[in-house]
């Protein structure tokens, strides 16, 4: 009958080792490489983010101006018609 376990340690056992140890630093560099990269992009989105929220809100502010202005024209539009009714010119033929 064949032994499951062998205590001995191996070359093969030391070169386990150390590709798995090779591989897990190589991970860990690129999850943190990875990891920066995203923190910048989030910056740079978060950036462009408040910019346009401020784009709006200058947006906003010249919209409810414009606003304003129409409701102004109107209101002289109808006192002015009130005052001279419109009566249309004679054709000429």
């Amino acid at each position: 009958m064949k032994k499951w376990f062998d205590p001995k340690i191996s070359t093969g056992h030391i070169l386990t080792i150390v590709t798995f140890l090779v591989a897990a630093i190589g991970a860990y560099g690129d999850m943190r490489a990875y990891k920066a990269t995203n923190d910048a992009r989030i910056s740079r989105l978060e950036e462009r983010d408040k910019a346009s929220a401020e784009r709006e809100a200058i947006c906003l502010e010249a919209t409810q101006k414009l606003s304003e202005n129409v409701a102004r024209l109107e209101e002289r539009i109808s006192r002015n018609n009130r005052s001279q009714p419109f009566e249309p010119k004679a054709q000429r033929n």
